[in-house]
This record gives structure tokens, sequence and C-alpha cells, in this order.
């Protein structure tokens, strides 16, 4: 399994060290900073100002903790290894890995059903508020159940707001890469199932999409 953090961005409302070092939060529920020598020292400038965004999914910490917007997605970061410093863990080669790839290998994937709607703000003491506030909220949980997504969850620590008609692609995806995977290992030497190949450039092309390096022809 890849070392994975996620980046804590201060002006998402993440707890970041005061956002003087560029800060991932770890599946064990540590907190590492970026080396000041590394190339990603700065990461978290460059994303202070979309509000720690890198997509249009849901994220949110091991325990439980999410970010201010179910529209948001976690900034993910592969490092190589954490080294202990005189106060703080530090990590120095490291870069930014699209969610997809994250979710091809990830140990366990589940689904849950998106969060429901908050009441905007509004003085419970005044009828009128509360009315209006009752009529946009309710508005708004039907615009979020007519989308047909949900909350997909990897390692029962990040989480993505993914379509419902994407989620069984994904899974027969990862199932077939799976066993294209042990058929190599196990029989090198011949030639792939056409479905287990297939699988591999579907992936392939997800990924290449992913990060722009899908040919003009290949985007569909």
């Amino acid at each position: 399994y890849p070392l994975m953090g996620r980046l804590l961005v201060p002006s998402a409302g993440q707890s970041a060290g005061g956002g003087k070092k560029a800060t991932l939060a770890t599946l064990r529920g540590e907190k590492v900073c970026i080396h000041p020598h590394s190339i990603n020292c700065k990461l978290h400038d460059i994303f202070r100002n979309n509000g720690g965004t890198n997509g249009a999914n849901h994220g949110g910490d091991r325990d439980g903790t999410t970010q201010t917007s179910a529209a948001t997605a976690p900034v993910l970061v592969c490092y190589d290894e954490a080294t202990r410093g005189e106060a703080l863990l530090y990590v120095r080669e490291c870069t930014v890995v699209a969610a997809p790839a994250l979710v091809l290998v990830a140990s366990s994937l589940t689904v849950e059903p998106l969060p429901p709607v908050g009441s905007p703000e509004h003085d419970p003491e005044d009828p009128g508020e509360v009315a209006e506030a009752t009529r946009i909220q309710t508005e708004a949980q039907r615009a979020q159940d007519a989308t047909g997504d949900a909350v997909l969850v990897c390692d029962n620590w990040l989480r993505f707001r993914v379509p419902l008609a994407v989620l069984s692609q994904l899974a027969c995806l990862r199932i077939r890469l799976a066993r294209a995977f042990a058929a190599k290992v196990t029989r090198p030497g011949e030639t792939l199932a056409a479905d287990l190949s297939a699988a591999l450039s579907a992936a392939a092309t997800l990924l290449a999409h992913d990060g722009g390096a899908a040919g003009a022809d290949d985007r569909g």
C-alpha cells in the first residue's frame, strides 16, 4: 500500500500547524511536515486560495473530520518515507497523486449515502426565517437526492463523492485488474485474456485523462 497523506490546508478549516509548513495527515492519524528542502514545501500555499480542493469530491479524515464542503476533494500526496527530526516527522521525496490511482489500489471500498443537507443559518425565534430556511433546506435536499451520487470510502479514511452509476464500473475494474496482475505473476509468458487486457487499457486511460496526458483523440 502506498505511503499516502492528505494535505492540510488552513484556509479549508483544517488544523495544519498554523499554516507555516506544508503538513500531511496520514492513515495512522499522524501529522507529517513536508521538508523545507522538498520541491513541494510550499504545496499548501498553492491550494490555499481554492479552499484546499483538488476536484469535485468529498474528503474526510480517518477520525471522521470532514472538509468544509461535501463538494471538495482531498489533495493526496504520495511519499517515499517519513523521517523523524528533532521535533517533527518529515517527508522529503513526495508527489501529488490523482484520486483514481488510490481508488484502484485501496484495500477496501465501502459506499455510504450522502450526508443530509443542513439548514441555513436563521433566527429560530422568527417564524418567517424558520419557514424560509426550511424551504431552502428542502429544495437543496431534493437537488442532492436527484444527483444520484453517493460517498465512496477508501480504507475507512478518504471519502469521495461519486455517481452511483460509476461505482459498479469501479468495482468491476478493480476485480479485473487484480486478476490481470495475478495472471501475469503466475503465467508471465501468456497473453492476457481480452477482458483483462481491456481492464489494463481502461485503467491506463483513466489515469492519463486525470493527469491530462491522454491524446486529443482519446478524450471522451
